[in-house]
């Protein structure tokens, strides 16, 4: 059996794409706080970083090899006896450990060397849309979306799923939708063109 690729990788610019790691704003001292996310994400903070991701050496984990090891398993055996942070979450994924003996370090390089190496970036990234003028639309658009996305979602209304379908459409553009999207297009078009972009053929760019 082969394996047909029918798109070349994207890095989507979406909130959910991010480890969701912040600064509270009740955080006392967020400037420390912030320079200490920087060391994390770098590889100064690599000993930082798998002390709260593993634990400790030959107490929390065994090393394999320079960078492989094994959990080391708490009362119940079948868990280790330590529970760090995700490595995904806390910070540079180049500084994580390979876990386990089966684990494959060629899936690794492919994740991280191959993957990274060709994938497109979103010229969207670092695009932090303005919403002060129409935030009583969005308001009104996040009721009407809760009200009828599950709904539609699950397929509950079998085939007479277009007419509601429709009333939902017909509440959105009530609701000011379209003011909302040509106000975001507006500031995607002004940011593209701010980084020297053409709007039509910017991923080839």
């Amino acid at each position: 059996m082969a394996q047909v690729k029918l798109e070349q990788d994207y890095y989507i610019s979406r909130l959910d794409a991010s480890s969701a790691l912040a600064i509270p704003r009740t955080s006392k001292n967020p400037e420390r706080a912030m320079q200490y996310i920087n060391v994390m994400n770098s590889s100064k903070g690599k000993e930082v970083y798998r002390l709260l991701v593993y634990g400790i050496e030959d107490v929390n984990y065994r090393k394999l090899a320079e960078n492989r090891i094994e959990l080391l398993p708490g009362d119940d055996p079948k868990n280790p006896n330590y529970v760090g942070f995700t490595n995904w979450a806390v910070g540079n994924l180049y500084n994580a450990y390979v876990v386990g003996k089966s684990a494959s370090d060629n899936a690794i390089s492919y994740l991280f060397e191959e993957q990274n190496a060709k994938a497109i970036v979103s010229p969207l990234i670092g695009l932090k849309p303005d919403i002060s003028s129409f935030t009583t639309e969005l308001t009104q658009i996040r009721a009407i979306v809760n009200e009828y996305h599950k709904t539609l979602l699950s397929g509950a209304l079998g085939d007479d799923w277009e007419e509601k379908y429709e009333e939902f459409l017909a509440k959105l553009k009530a609701a000011g939708v379209d003011k909302v999207n040509e106000e975001l297009q507006k500031q995607v078009d002004e940011f593209i063109k701010s980084k020297g972009l053409d709007k039509n053929n910017i991923i080839a760019q």
